[in-house]
């Protein structure tokens, strides 16, 4: 019984850290999207 919950605890951590790995990956992705769109408003195109 304690084997298999270590194996699941185990699991759970790896699940847990491919999450977190995937949340900061987005973080990044979107931050990299707004600086695309905030330079493209501040291009003289955007402005009127």
């Amino acid at each position: 019984l304690k084997m298999f919950l270590f194996k699941g605890e185990n699991n759970l951590r790896k699940m847990g850290d491919t999450a977190k790995e995937t949340l900061i990956s987005l973080q990044g992705a979107t931050d990299r999207i707004m600086n695309v769109i905030e330079d493209l408003m501040n291009t003289s195109e955007w402005k009127e």
